[in-house]
């Protein structure tokens, strides 16, 4: 309402605006090759394809292809699934996905005797378990003959570690091992080719070295290690592509002896589950194997249903065939399965099915449905056939479609105050509306298993960054809080519940467990209540959320398990608190509570002088970042992050601090550096300074780095919590992160002269911006003009 009534003043003065833009859409947005593979769907605990899965790496012949990995959010932690299933092609009427089948470790406690160890302790239990004695690494060795003409591949199943581990391998003849893997980190399944890193042949009787890495304590879980070659003929993947949209994934995989092409369409008909339709594109007859990894759980196989059933603690999942399928049962490890030896019991390991006489055009639908811990599975899919499918995908599209519709729509995305690095405005706008898509599918349903009755927006979903609240894990004090803020302009009551829920969880000193982070929840109430007029809403969260404002400013620092000291100062929180502070203000005023109001004032009179003493000498040099209350010390003088300061009212701080962080920020500023010279790239910290440059009368600095972070974060081609200053810029720390995904929308819609975080969107005269269209609040919606306000410069 009250944006609408802004936009029809606009209007109703006679601006001429630019040609209205089109809605985007999946088909809009469709990309191949694209770094993005990520999918969910709004208030789904399932994300497809997420960050940071363990890698499988098997010989060329034997190697799964069409990998769906998976995440489910059940419990305090999401679980990862890795290759949750996957495809081989194994020619026509294959017995068993059976590869040439060498020696293999043997990791039973009746074998423990076979191994020698230094500076290390093992313990057996099907697999061995590498614990460091002494120093910074132990090892354990065996001895192997192995024919390399026949089985030249070691496959080595890492399954846990807490440090790094490494393989090696020694005949006795050198007086240096050979390293196969110097130091990875993380499970998975690898493969190395020992006849082509040794030069050896035949026969061969040598040692094999497992070592775990890091200090001593630290430990590495091997599952199952195994000597494997080739089989004759079999074919050979030669290319892969995978073309990435809103609604769905779409793979496609070559293959040769024989010729054949295989392509996959994967998407979520519902919050529960995710479907996959399979064609053999070119080919056949030939015999497709449907396997897929497990952990912790127990697998067994409905013959009349052509299904998997997975059973683990904290979810169960149902993965039906829609043709008939024959089953070929599970093993321990990967380097197992290969050598066809199943076993009847297994918690932990790899399933197998095939599918035979599979002919080019046939189409094969495969359905994974979802519960979480204490719910019963959904009711097997009556329609498995691909006509069912399809429609499914049909609908799926239809309402992405209709929730990118919903967003604001710049009209202009071209760079013209930086050096465009090649980026074009139709990668900026790719990159904007797919911001969009992440945040609407980053929403959480309730999790009645943690006790906690709310929905969520979490950090990253995609990213499984689990460091909240116990009850809330991927719900973070900083992200979360700014998600909800631009989640707010296209879907208001996700975002109150969100925030209602964190408010419920601040404990009677103000304290939220959890990483603790700078303070933003003030002004996402105000915001979240400008958008919406639900005065009684921000009432009711009031009480919790002065409490936690009073905790971040009596404790402003970085509060994770024991990073920073009680009693130090980080001059980003107190900017932040500071900030908070003044929309208490505007809380208090717009609740009518006049000894509120008066009770912040003092507060921000007395934190501002804190910052003044705090991070200035005696002698006036600063800012300095961190201040160390026991000490006395400072530490990080001009470090980039004080440029925030420049977002605080102009005389809150002393007149000669305030100068110091404008002399910075001068100092620093290069419109084609990457992100305009400033280096800093998370979102808080960028927008305070670039609302700060606007503020201080630099509106052609603050659309510079506007523009700036459009160009980055599009080079970049993810979303993350970090990244590094280069171009291309690479992405670090959380990934991918809501951070990422506020700098490009905030930033494209700074550049169009909507400037987002004070309350109602303020439409602004920033140079060069040509409107938005399609901004709602309050249940309205409208188009701006940057030309047609007046201006605050």
């Amino acid at each position: 309402m009250y944006l609408a009534l802004i936009c029809l003043v606009c209007l109703a003065a006679g601006s001429v605006l630019a040609a209205a833009p089109e809605a985007p859409t999946c088909r809009s947005l469709r990309e191949k090759d694209a770094r993005v593979r990520w999918m969910s769907v709004p208030m789904s605990r399932i994300v497809v394809n997420p960050h940071g899965m363990e890698p499988i790496t098997l010989p060329e012949g034997l190697a799964p292809c069409l990998k769906t990995d998976l995440a489910y959010y059940s419990g305090e932690f999401p679980i990862k699934l890795p290759c949750f299933w996957a495809w081989r092609l194994d020619g026509e009427q294959a017995a068993d996905p059976n590869a040439a089948a060498g020696p293999a470790a043997d990791f039973s406690r009746e074998a423990a005797g076979k191994w020698s160890f230094s500076r290390a302790n093992a313990e057996f239990d099907g697999q061995m378990h590498l614990t460091i004695a002494e120093a910074n690494y132990g090892s354990a060795s065996c001895e192997l003959t192995v024919d390399l003409d026949k089985t030249p591949y070691i496959v080595l199943q890492v399954g846990a570690t807490d440090g790094q581990w490494a393989l090696k391998v020694n005949d006795g003849t050198k007086p240096v091992d050979v390293a196969l893997e110097m130091g990875a980190w993380g499970p998975g399944t690898y493969t190395y080719d020992v006849r082509a890193a040794t030069g050896w042949s035949g026969k061969k009787t040598f040692r094999v070295l497992l070592f775990a890495v890091g200090k001593p304590g630290s430990s590495t879980t091997f599952a199952g290690m195994r000597f494997v070659g080739q089989p004759e003929g079999s074919p050979r993947v030669v290319g892969t592509s995978a073309t990435w949209s809103p609604h769905a994934l779409e793979c496609t995989a070559e293959f040769t002896q024989p010729q054949a092409r295989v392509e996959s369409t994967t998407f979520m008909p519902d919050g529960s589950t995710v479907a996959q339709i399979v064609r053999v594109a070119e080919g056949g007859p030939e015999t497709l194997i449907l396997t897929g990894q497990f952990s912790q759980s127990r697998v067994r196989w409905d013959a009349q249903h052509s299904a998997v059933l997975i059973e683990a603690e904290d979810y169960r999942a149902r993965i039906s065939v829609g043709c008939k399928a024959r089953w070929l049962g599970a093993c321990d490890s990967w380097p197992g399965l290969l050598a066809s030896q199943t076993q009847s019991e297994v918690r932990s390991g790899v399933w197998a099915a095939t599918i035979d006489g599979v002919k080019a055009g046939d189409e094969i639908v495969v359905e994974a449905q979802f519960a979480p811990k204490g719910e019963e599975l959904p009711e097997r899919p009556s329609d498995l056939s691909p006509e069912g499918a399809r429609a499914a995908l049909v609908r799926r599209e239809a309402e992405w479609d209709r929730l990118l519709g919903l967003v604001p729509r710049p009209m202009d995305f071209e760079l013209r105050l930086v050096d465009a690095k090649g980026v074009t405005a139709d990668a900026i706008r790719r990159m904007y509306y797919k911001a969009w898509a992440f945040l609407l599918q980053d929403t959480l349903p309730p999790m009645p298993e943690n006790g906690y009755p709310y929905s969520q927006v979490a950090c990253g979903k995609p990213s499984l960054w689990a460091e909240g609240h116990p009850k809330s894990r991927p719900s973070a004090q900083w992200e979360s809080m700014l998600g909800m803020q631009f989640l707010g302009l296209v879907d208001s009551e996700a975002a109150w519940e969100s925030y209602e829920g964190m408010m419920t969880l601040v404990d009677k000193n103000g304290m939220l467990a959890g990483e603790g982070l700078p303070s933003r929840h003030v002004q996402t109430a105000w915001i979240l209540y400008e958008l919406t007029g639900d005065r009684t809403r921000l009432k009711n969260v009031y009480p919790a959320l002065k409490r936690m404002l009073e905790w971040k400013i009596s404790d402003p620092r970085w509060v994770y398990k024991d990073a920073v000291a009680p009693n130090c100062k980080d001059f980003e929180f107190v900017v932040h608190a500071l900030i908070d502070a003044g929309f208490a203000i505007k809380i208090a005023d717009a609740l009518e509570m006049p000894d509120e109001k008066k009770l912040w004032q003092q507060k921000i009179k007395a934190l501002a002088a804190d910052a003044d003493r705090w991070f200035w000498d005696e002698d006036g040099k600063g800012p300095y970042e961190n201040y160390d209350g026991n000490t006395g010390r400072r530490s990080a003088y001009h470090g980039p992050w004080n440029l925030q300061a420049l977002a605080l009212p102009s005389g809150m701080l002393d007149k000669a601090h305030e100068q110091s962080v404008i002399d910075l920020f001068e100092s620093m500023l290069r419109p084609n550096a990457p992100f305009a010279g400033t280096v800093l790239c998370k979102h808080p910290t960028y927008q305070f300074t670039m609302l700060g440059a606007w503020e201080h009368d630099r509106p052609n600095d603050a659309a510079v780095m506007a523009e700036a972070i459009m160009r980055e974060v599009t080079m970049a081609g993810e979303f993350a919590e970090c990244y590094s200053f280069t171009f291309p810029p690479r992405t670090e720390g959380v990934t991918p992160s809501l951070f990422g995904v506020c700098n490009m929308i905030d930033g494209t819609l700074w550049h169009n002269g909507v400037i987002l975080g004070q309350g109602r969107p303020v439409v602004a005269h920033v140079p060069g911006a040509v409107g938005v269209e399609n901004l709602r609040a309050s249940g309205g919606e409208g188009r701006t003009s940057g030309r047609s306000v007046e201006a605050r410069h």
